[in-house]
């Protein structure tokens, strides 16, 4: 009789302990968002270079505005 409690006991720890980890829709739904933000920053980085590009700015040039900017106490209202 006192082995079979202590299986039932064993046996009703175990079914406490649930599985770590991700499972089926959600992690369908991770690896989704996750290639959302992926394409988004890619989109992003393009635009960004292609903006420079058609500008032609350089990194100079966006560093000394950035600096006269802060240096001289300019906001981009004046």
């Amino acid at each position: 009789m006192d082995d079979h409690l202590r299986q039932i006991s064993f046996l009703s720890s175990c079914e406490a302990v649930y599985p770590v980890g991700l499972y089926g829709w959600r992690k369908r739904c991770l690896y989704f968002f996750l290639l959302v933000l992926f394409v988004t920053m890619i989109v992003n980085l393009a635009l960004t270079v292609w903006i420079i590009r058609v500008m032609n700015f350089s990194m100079v040039i966006c560093f000394f505005v950035c600096v006269s900017f802060v240096c001289c106490g300019k906001s981009f209202s004046d």
